[in-house]
């Protein structure tokens, strides 16, 4: 396909994406733009990726054959249709003749004749404007909704999540603005969420996994200067193939994710902590750092649960040179202390697999290195929030290697510029897999959008998977809260269902918002 001058893609979001999308798409354009705007151009269709990070699945329309003029009042109508522009994608909605003469491939539509009409291509006699009063009801909303959901642990991530309540709000509220906005707190899927909003570039990298073999990890390059790393690439609970064993597993995979980064050159570091199947207190990434740890024979020991306690001195002279001039930053998904009731073992220990015998010889390592990082640091950094993140490694980073800890819901609003995505709107979305004490008493990315919402006013709903009983919730900060599913759902049929159950959920909350909730 020749691109000719002032030609104009308008992209539309993959959550539409199915049999019919380009039917569904056209059809769409023909109902919000005038007909004698479209009179001489032409109508094709495709998909291609802005650049190796944008989302394939998107479908752009293009139109061209016009004049400035004409591209411009084009233009114009795409963007003053509320509706139509709340089908387009997130990103770069509409784009211009000189990001498009490298694709070719497109399908050839058809063309608009004198009177506006498509003919021509082999399907143009299919598309079908929708309900005059259909389109006019949508661009009359003036409902904004920002979709800040977590990630639903064990069913779907962030992102899923997203898709499905603009499905569902789509069908229910036609013409409402909806505004993307994943949320992470620094576990699973944080290094994506910073990565889409802030347009990083993949890496991977092979690295050694919680159980000693090798996996494939990845994290991204942000503004050429900074890294972002997700511990649970590299030494997550979801990357387990066999029971977990908090005594073994190790952190080193961590560190040598943390090495493949410094070799471009990075200034800035952002590690995000949650997610762990470990509870070696940052041993394991320390030593694939340089560092020693030695017992008191002046042993190597190997980064692990189960050598914490025998931990005598810690020998950093073979540090990475690389990592002493880069500026680190911990997202923390917790605000816990290293050690104690509240700590990184009593706390996360035993859904990383730890029972009554071994919570109690990890608590005596995790003291052992407590006092050894408080040394190295010249402070107690191990009673600072979120030095108990992932089994330790909060507390470990920042003694050994200067990091600072943050918690890292707010740092990850903070990063996507939450605070302006909200400003125009009447709702906020957000939920997780269960919503609980946690997701307001540890520093979880719900509580922040919260906590968002109630400083600035704007009416916030849960969609969560299932909720505590005990779970009270102030209605001045959150007006609806909606559950999936309850506590005594099966997990095998919990995963066949989570999706459907969660739009029939989401069908329930934009129902109440049509409603005025």
């Amino acid at each position: 396909m020749d691109i000719i001058r002032f030609a104009l893609g308008f992209r539309f979001d993959p959550s539409d994406s199915a049999d019919g999308e380009v039917d569904r798409a056209v059809s769409a354009f023909l109902s919000c733009v005038d007909k004698s705007l479209l009179q001489g151009l032409k109508l094709y269709a495709g998909h291609f990726q802005l650049n190796e990070n944008d989302n394939p699945d998107i479908l752009t329309l293009i139109i061209m054959g016009g004049g400035l003029k004409q591209s411009r009042k084009v233009y114009n109508a795409v963007k003053s249709s509320r509706y139509l522009m709340s089908l387009l994608a997130d990103r770069r909605p509409i784009i211009q003749s000189n990001v498009m003469f490298k694709f070719d491939g497109f399908e050839h539509l058809g063309d608009f004749d004198e009177n506006g009409n498509l003919s021509g291509g082999e399907r143009a006699a299919k598309f079908t404007p929708l309900q005059r009063d259909f389109v006019e009801k949508a661009n009359t909303s003036k409902t904004t909704i920002v979709l800040a959901p977590d990630k639903y642990k064990g069913t779907f991530d962030q992102f899923t999540a997203v898709r499905m309540l603009k499905q569902t709000a789509r069908r229910i509220l036609p013409g409402a603005m909806l505004v993307s906005a994943a949320c992470a707190d620094g576990g699973d899927g944080t290094s994506r969420v910073l990565s889409e909003a802030l347009n990083g570039k993949s890496k991977k990298a092979t690295v050694t996994g919680p159980e000693g073999a090798p996996v494939e990890a990845e994290y991204c390059i942000i503004n050429r200067d900074t890294a972002v790393v997700e511990m649970a690439a590299a030494s997550g609970l979801a990357l387990l193939k066999n029971s977990p064993d908090p005594m073994q597993a190790t952190s080193f995979g961590t560190g040598e994710l943390i090495a493949d980064a410094l070799k471009h050159r990075i200034k800035k570091l952002w590690i995000c902590v949650g997610g762990s199947a470990t509870n070696d207190g940052g041993m394991g990434a320390a030593i694939a750092l340089g560092a020693k740890f030695l017992d008191e024979k002046g042993i190597e020991l190997s980064g692990c649960g189960a050598n914490t306690a025998l931990v005598h001195s810690i020998d950093l002279t073979g540090i990475d040179p690389r990592i002493t001039d880069v500026e680190i930053g911990v997202l923390c998904d917790v605000n816990n202390p290293l050690t104690g009731d509240r700590g990184a073992t009593y706390t996360f220990g035993p859904q990383k697999g730890a029972d009554g015998e071994n919570l109690e010889k990890l608590e005596e390592g995790i003291k052992n290195l407590e006092k050894l990082y408080n040394e190295a640091a010249g402070r107690p950094v191990c009673s600072e929030p979120g030095a108990g993140a992932a089994g330790g490694i909060g507390a470990m980073l920042a003694a050994l290697f200067g990091a600072k800890l943050f918690n890292g819901a707010e740092a990850v609003l903070s990063a996507i510029d939450f605070n302006e995505k909200i400003r125009n709107a009447q709702f906020v979305i957000t939920g997780e897999g269960c919503f609980d004490r946690t997701s307001t008493e540890s520093g979880k990315a719900v509580s922040a959008v919260i906590n968002a919402c109630r400083k600035t006013g704007i009416k916030c709903c849960v969609l969560a998977g299932c909720r505590s009983p005990e779970m009270d919730i102030d209605e001045k900060s959150v007006i609806k809260v909606i559950t999936a599913y309850d506590k005594t759902v099966a997990e095998n049929e919990l995963k066949a269902t989570a999706q459907s159950r969660f739009i029939a959920a989401a069908e329930e909350l934009f129902k109440s918002i049509a409603k005025g909730v």
